[in-house]
Protein backbone atom coordinates (compact mmCIF):
# COMPACT_ATOMS: atom_id res chain seq x y z
CA UNK A 1 0.00 0.00 0.00
CA UNK A 2 1.46 3.63 -0.61
CA UNK A 3 1.69 6.01 1.92
CA UNK A 4 -0.79 8.19 0.43
CA UNK A 5 -3.53 5.65 0.81
CA UNK A 6 -2.52 5.42 4.39
CA UNK A 7 -2.41 8.89 5.30
CA UNK A 8 -5.78 9.10 3.39
CA UNK A 9 -7.47 6.15 5.25
CA UNK A 10 -5.61 6.96 8.88
CA UNK A 11 -7.10 10.69 8.03
CA UNK A 12 -10.45 9.74 7.22
CA UNK A 13 -11.00 7.33 10.28
CA UNK A 14 -9.53 9.57 12.73
CA UNK A 15 -12.03 12.47 11.58
CA UNK A 16 -14.68 10.03 11.83
CA UNK A 17 -13.88 9.69 15.07
CA UNK A 18 -12.87 13.34 16.21
CA UNK A 19 -15.79 15.27 14.59
CA UNK A 20 -18.12 14.18 16.06
CA UNK A 21 -16.55 14.39 19.30
CA UNK A 22 -15.46 18.49 18.30
CA UNK A 23 -19.24 19.78 16.89
CA UNK A 24 -20.37 20.81 20.64
CA UNK A 25 -17.66 23.17 20.70
CA UNK A 26 -17.98 24.46 17.43
CA UNK A 27 -19.37 28.00 18.63
CA UNK A 28 -16.69 28.42 21.00
CA UNK A 29 -13.77 30.17 19.01
CA UNK A 30 -10.82 29.39 21.21
CA UNK A 31 -11.50 25.83 21.85
CA UNK A 32 -12.36 25.04 18.57
CA UNK A 33 -8.70 25.84 17.00
CA UNK A 34 -7.46 24.01 19.82
CA UNK A 35 -9.08 20.80 18.84
CA UNK A 36 -8.74 21.48 14.73
CA UNK A 37 -4.62 21.73 16.22
CA UNK A 38 -4.81 18.41 18.56
CA UNK A 39 -7.19 16.91 15.69
CA UNK A 40 -4.63 17.12 13.24
CA UNK A 41 -1.79 16.31 15.23
CA UNK A 42 -3.96 12.88 16.03
CA UNK A 43 -4.65 12.31 12.21
CA UNK A 44 -0.78 12.67 11.08
CA UNK A 45 0.23 10.73 14.06
CA UNK A 46 -1.89 7.80 13.40
CA UNK A 47 -0.96 7.50 9.70
CA UNK A 48 3.08 7.83 10.72
CA UNK A 49 2.02 5.41 13.23
CA UNK A 50 0.89 3.00 10.54
CA UNK A 51 3.27 3.99 7.61
CA UNK A 52 6.70 2.89 10.48
CA UNK A 53 4.94 -0.15 11.44
CA UNK A 54 4.64 -1.30 7.52
CA UNK A 55 7.88 -0.26 7.52
CA UNK A 56 9.51 -1.92 10.72
CA UNK A 57 7.55 -5.32 8.99
CA UNK A 58 9.65 -4.93 5.86
CA UNK A 59 13.22 -4.32 7.63
CA UNK A 60 12.65 -5.87 11.15
CA UNK A 61 15.58 -3.62 12.65
CA UNK A 62 16.06 -2.22 16.25
CA UNK A 63 16.10 1.12 15.23
CA UNK A 64 13.65 1.37 13.33
CA UNK A 65 11.20 -0.45 16.15
CA UNK A 66 12.34 2.25 18.59
CA UNK A 67 11.08 5.02 15.83
CA UNK A 68 7.88 3.31 15.64
CA UNK A 69 7.38 2.94 18.92
CA UNK A 70 7.73 6.57 19.33
CA UNK A 71 4.91 7.62 16.55
CA UNK A 72 2.71 5.16 18.21
CA UNK A 73 3.49 7.16 21.77
CA UNK A 74 3.24 10.22 19.92
CA UNK A 75 -0.66 9.21 18.78
CA UNK A 76 -1.25 8.04 22.26
CA UNK A 77 -0.56 11.66 23.46
CA UNK A 78 -2.18 13.07 20.82
CA UNK A 79 -5.26 11.38 21.68
CA UNK A 80 -4.88 12.82 25.30
CA UNK A 81 -4.31 16.09 24.62
CA UNK A 82 -7.43 15.71 22.31
CA UNK A 83 -9.65 14.44 24.79
CA UNK A 84 -8.11 16.84 27.25
CA UNK A 85 -9.17 19.43 24.71
CA UNK A 86 -12.31 18.46 24.52
CA UNK A 87 -12.77 18.48 28.32
CA UNK A 88 -14.95 15.26 27.95
CA UNK A 89 -12.57 13.89 31.28
CA UNK A 90 -10.55 15.75 34.10
CA UNK A 91 -7.03 15.77 33.01
CA UNK A 92 -5.70 12.16 33.65
CA UNK A 93 -2.80 13.04 36.12
CA UNK A 94 -0.12 10.25 38.16
CA UNK A 95 -1.39 10.84 42.04
CA UNK A 96 0.46 12.78 44.00
CA UNK A 97 2.86 13.84 41.60
CA UNK A 98 0.35 15.96 39.87
CA UNK A 99 1.66 15.23 36.60
CA UNK A 100 -0.45 14.98 33.25
CA UNK A 101 -0.04 11.81 31.63
CA UNK A 102 0.23 13.08 28.35
CA UNK A 103 3.52 14.98 29.38
CA UNK A 104 4.73 11.67 30.44
CA UNK A 105 3.84 10.10 27.63
CA UNK A 106 5.26 12.96 25.26
CA UNK A 107 8.49 12.85 27.38
CA UNK A 108 8.39 8.62 26.49
CA UNK A 109 8.13 9.65 23.24
CA UNK A 110 11.04 11.62 22.82
CA UNK A 111 13.09 8.88 24.82
CA UNK A 112 12.31 6.54 22.02
CA UNK A 113 12.87 9.00 19.27
CA UNK A 114 16.32 9.90 20.46
CA UNK A 115 17.18 6.11 21.09
CA UNK A 116 15.99 5.37 17.10
CA UNK A 117 18.06 7.76 16.24
CA UNK A 118 21.62 7.56 18.69
CA UNK A 119 20.91 3.24 17.76
CA UNK A 120 23.36 2.19 15.64
CA UNK A 121 22.77 -1.02 13.33
CA UNK A 122 25.94 -2.94 13.98
CA UNK A 123 27.09 -4.48 10.55
CA UNK A 124 27.29 -8.22 9.89
CA UNK A 125 30.91 -9.38 8.73
CA UNK A 126 31.05 -10.74 5.31
CA UNK A 127 31.57 -15.05 6.32
CA UNK A 128 33.17 -15.59 2.97
CA UNK A 129 36.17 -13.39 3.52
Amino acid sequence: MRNPVILALSVAAVLSIILPLSFPHITRTLIIYHLILHGAGVAISASLSVVSIVGYKRVRKTKVLFMTLGFVTLFVSEILYFIDSTELSPPLEIPGLHMEMSHVIAFCMLVLFGAGALRVEKKREDISK
